[in-house]
């Protein structure tokens, strides 16, 4: 739960608009993070949502570095200063809206969001870099920038070594980002402290600038999903489900763990032995091709053996809930297409922060459509209509939410129901291929690590 106390009124309404966005947040490694003086390095696929999650999942203040030109826009420059952000002057911004005017003034003006970010961190303050230096959707990371590793090392060098900062790598994988519903996992790697760099600081700072981004940019490898190719990065939590063993479940930890060791795997083959890598690409892409035409998008789900109990309240309920949900969706609907239409427009030429505009655009549009909802039942009903509306508007948007996800689950349900029924046999065949390409990637997965272990030893 969010502290009250800790997170003013517009934080809690961010936090909630989040939750209502993604359905889902995990984290991996909590217990390894310190209570204080903690400088988070993390990868940067989703624009100011990466820090602001960071903070729910959390449930700490934690200030972050924004380029200079968020600042200057109307909206999201307001939600930056509430969540006391830094700003970065970036060169590829002077002369532009909100951006520096020229290279010294860059210079000067980073010089002090950089003594800022150290005095936050020597009064025990978290702080979010992201050494990538600019959000992004790329299958790989950036090159690493030297900005964490300056601050991180210049806070101990101004202090004498004794602020005792924790550098804590955090890797951000989000199933589908810009998708309503969706769910974000963050991996927590290993945290490590400055005291072995002091000697070679004070020699060469410069060096141990750099020989720190290098350590960050190897601790963030470690813990970020990458891949060479886009389409092999999103296909990657597909394969996982597709190979998983019965026993395990849709926990996004699992679904991550897998994904990583399958796109290892596919690094080390393709390194390695291209040939078993290309034949077990065909394996997958027939099974793919098998799964599209029987119209199953889940293969596990073939085996689902429903309670037929479950099953009847579940339709009971969305028989009875029905035209309450219809209420939520026509009130709901023109926030949604708004948001949607404004995201994707309004932000065609930067759609790194199109996850915050449909978040904050949802609550100004259903916020606006609640208002006007009132006044017209008031105008052309009356006082109690609208009280009734007023009050009941927000839940049953909820309902409609819900009512979709239930609708959608027993739909696809129904769809692998009548395959069974309907093509026993063809169904029955599937199940024995799907082991057959679950037994070829697991082996083809060991391999690859005997591999890996090889060159190790």
């Amino acid at each position: 739960m969010i502290d009250n106390n800790r997170f003013s009124l517009f934080h809690r309404f961010i936090f909630f608009l989040l939750r209502v966005f993604y359905d889902q947040f995990e984290i991996d490694g909590r217990e390894k993070i310190p209570a204080n003086k903690v400088l988070f390095v993390a990868n940067h696929p989703n624009g100011l949502l990466d820090p602001i999650i960071l903070m729910l999942v959390l449930n700490q203040k934690i200030r972050f570095l924004a380029m200079s030109r968020l600042f200057a826009m109307p909206v999201i420059g307001w939600a930056c200063r509430q969540f006391q952000a830094l700003p970065i002057y970036r060169g590829s911004d002077i002369g532009r809206k909100g951006g520096p005017k020229d290279k010294e003034d860059a210079s000067l003006k980073n010089e002090q969001t950089f003594a800022a970010s150290r005095t936050h961190l020597q009064n025990g303050g978290y702080l979010a870099l992201f050494p990538e230096g600019s959000t992004h959707s790329d299958p790989q990371m950036l090159p690493m920038r030297t900005g964490a590793a300056r601050v991180a090392l210049s806070t101990e060098a101004e202090n004498d070594w004794e602020v005792g900062l924790t550098v804590v790598p955090v890797g951000f994988w989000y199933e589908r980002k810009r998708m309503f519903r969706s769910s974000v996992f963050l991996k927590v790697g290993i945290p490590f402290t400055l005291n072995d760099y002091r000697q070679n600081y004070e020699n060469d700072d410069r060096e141990t600038v750099r020989t720190l981004t290098e350590r960050i940019g190897t601790e963030l490898d470690e813990i970020v999903l990458q891949a060479e190719e886009i389409e092999v990065l999103r296909a990657a939590p597909f394969i996982a489900n597709w190979v998983a063993t019965p026993e395990q479940t849709d926990e996004l930890h699992e679904v991550y763990d897998w994904s990583n060791r399958l796109l290892n795997a596919y690094m080390t083959l393709r390194a390695h032995d291209p040939d078993r890598l290309e034949a077990v690409v065909d394996t997958l892409q027939d099974f793919a091709k098998d799964l599209r035409m029987m119209g199953i998008t889940d293969p596990w789900s073939l085996e689902i053996d429903e309670k037929r109990g479950r099953l009847m309240r579940s339709i009971i309920w969305l028989v009875l809930s029905a035209p309450f949900a219809l209420l939520g969706l026509i009130f709901g609907y023109i926030p949604f297409r708004a948001t949607g239409w404004i995201a994707n427009t309004v932000m065609a030429d930067d759609t790194t922060q199109t996850s915050l505009v449909k978040a904050l655009g949802g609550f100004v549009f259903f916020f606006v459509t609640w208002v006007v909802g009132t006044i017209l039942f008031w105008v052309f009903g009356s006082g109690y209509w609208a009280v009734l509306f007023f009050l009941l508007a927000p839940a049953l948007c909820a309902l409609t939410m819900e009512w979709i996800e239930v609708w959608n689950s027993l739909r696809s349900l129904q769809r692998h129901q009548q395959v069974r029924r309907r093509k026993g046999e063809e169904a029955e065949l599937l199940l024995a291929q799907r082991e057959e390409v679950a037994t070829e990637v697991l082996d083809a997965v060991r391999f690859a690590e005997s591999l890996d272990t090889a060159e190790t030893s």
